[in-house]
Parts: structure tokens; C-alpha cells; sequence
């Protein structure tokens, strides 16, 4: 007889979210940054302060600068 091994919630949970490459950038992070952008007064400085809050949205920023496009 072969028996099964019961597969928990929480390791059901754990293979989803280790199979999630990246996630959205919140709004929140999203609406900083377009008053950021929107402000004269605001500098490169103040957006890499917000930015650096957000791996997500690092991560795409350095694959676009680093990329031949």
C-alpha cells in the first residue's frame, strides 16, 4: 500500500511564494515618486530615497539601465 504524504496549508502557501518572481510596485511608492517627478524643487536624491524603499522597482530600473536599449 502506498500512502501519500499529506501536504499542510502552510507548505501549500510556502511553494506559491517561492515560485512569485516579483511583485506590482504599490500604489503608495507609485504616487511618491509622481510627486517627486511633478515637484521642481525635488532632486535625483529624493527619488532614489523613495526607490531604495522598493526592491521591486529597483530591480526593474537596473535592468533597464544596464540593458542595450
Amino acid at each position: 500500500m502506498i500512502t501519500q504524504h499529506s501536504v499542510t496549508p502552510e507548505e501549500k502557501l510556502r511553494r506559491r511564494l517561492s515560485n512569485i518572481s516579483n511583485l506590482p510596485t504599490p500604489p503608495l511608492v507609485f504616487a511618491q515618486i509622481s510627486k517627486v517627478m511633478n515637484d521642481p524643487k525635488s532632486s535625483m536624491t529624493d527619488m532614489a530615497e523613495i526607490m531604495s524603499e522598493d526592491p521591486a522597482m529597483s530591480a526593474k530600473v537596473l535592468r533597464l539601465s544596464n540593458s542595450a536599449y
